[in-house]
């Protein structure tokens, strides 16, 4: 679907734009702190799958106003898997490789939003 998005529905493409980044730096900021309190991978199995449904939801997405929401939801959780992931690498990495496997997965994290940007 195209949802109009042109000439006088443009303000839509704004808020589209922004509200999947203002949801992964909110989930950033919430997620470190939840898996602390509640554990790691409890956490990280609640946001792989809260993340996995909102992206599927995402592609059904009947109405602008859906879509944003589903976005902001998939934003924030998947943000919080991306920030444990690297927390486990850090951790279960022997404490030699640990600055290379830690950059490396930052590395394929970099270079996946690259081609994401390409495909989108």
């Amino acid at each position: 679907m195209d949802f109009d998005l042109y000439c006088s529905n443009k303000k839509y493409l704004d808020i589209i734009s922004v509200i999947y980044f203002i949801a992964s730096c909110i989930g950033g900021l919430v997620f470190p702190s939840l898996a602390d309190n509640y554990g790691r991978k409890k956490i990280m199995m609640v946001s792989i799958l809260i993340g996995s449904i909102s992206i599927i939801v995402l592609g059904f997405s009947y109405d602008i106003r859906v879509l944003i929401v589903t976005l902001f939801i998939t934003g924030f959780f998947l943000n919080g898997y991306e920030t444990i992931c690297l927390v486990y690498v850090t951790e279960i990495s022997a404490k030699r490789f640990r600055n290379f496997s830690t950059v490396t997965l930052l590395c394929f994290w970099a270079i996946s939003q690259l081609i994401f940007a390409i495909i989108y």
